[in-house]
């Protein structure tokens, strides 16, 4: 089962220049092991806030990426108000290190709008 790192596109353009996929403020990459139909699907199940959700870079699990979390679900984002923001529930895994993006390996994903 491969995982799928969701995106934008001005994030994957920076990850193709540089070929690697870098962690985030957070540390950490996160990865689904779910593809989603459109960005807003994925941003509700995965909980993402701060970047649209255009695109997924299929990651193999053969072999899978080194130091890789146990699967989790994604919490949900609540708002100030008590108000649901983002859902959560889909499955995820992290890693923390710096994930090598081969061109002749890529495969990359577009999610539908929204």
């Amino acid at each position: 089962m491969p995982y799928y790192h969701c995106t934008s596109r001005l994030a994957a353009q920076d990850i193709i220049c540089t070929a690697l996929i870098n962690p985030g403020k957070s540390g950490r990459i996160y990865l689904s092991t779910e593809i989603y139909a459109t960005g807003a699907a994925a941003a509700d199940a995965l909980g993402i806030t701060t970047k649209p959700v255009e695109i997924a870079f299929e990651i193999p699990d053969n072999p899978p990426p080194p130091g890789l979390s146990a699967p989790f679900q994604a919490t949900p984002v609540i708002g100030p108000y008590g108000n649901v923001i983002r859902r959560g529930g889909g499955a995820e895994v992290y890693i923390t290190s710096p994930v090598r993006v081969s061109d002749n390996e890529a495969k990359w994903l577009s999610i539908r709008e929204p």
